[in-house]
């Protein structure tokens, strides 16, 4: 089960752009994916390599968001290397793993922005 999530296939046949969005209050039980922004998305394995997606997200603010994974990638920003997200904003999240293998974790790949306020699991914008 999916949180927050944004998803592309990778093409470099369309070029577009989504902003301003925001995702506040939001509390997640037991959810496999809660935040994700997927832009390698494939639903069949294995996958052809048709390039980087060319859909650019930008602007995006995700505040007062808590609860449980089931994954132990709570927060996956995995953005496009030609398009990367720009402007993403990580206020106030608080999502643990309920699963072996560890507490949560975050994983960013070409994505700018900021954190603040509580931060669980630790931060990977820069």
């Amino acid at each position: 089960m999916d949180g927050v999530r944004f998803k592309t296939w990778e093409s470099p046949v369309t070029e577009i752009t989504v902003s301003q969005f925001l995702f506040e209050n939001i509390q997640m039980i037991d959810v496999q994916y809660p935040i994700n922004i997927d832009q390698k998305y494939c639903p069949c394995l294995p996958c052809p390599k048709l390039g980087d997606s060319h859909v650019q997200i930008r602007n995006v603010t995700l505040k007062s968001i808590w609860g449980t994974s089931t994954n132990k990638v709570a927060v996956n920003l995995q953005c496009s290397k030609s398009f990367p997200c720009k402007d993403i904003q990580l206020i106030n999240i608080n999502i643990t793993h309920n699963g072996p293998g560890g507490p949560a974790t975050a994983l960013c790949e070409n994505v700018k922005g900021s954190a603040r306020g509580k931060m669980v699991p630790p931060s990977c914008l820069k």
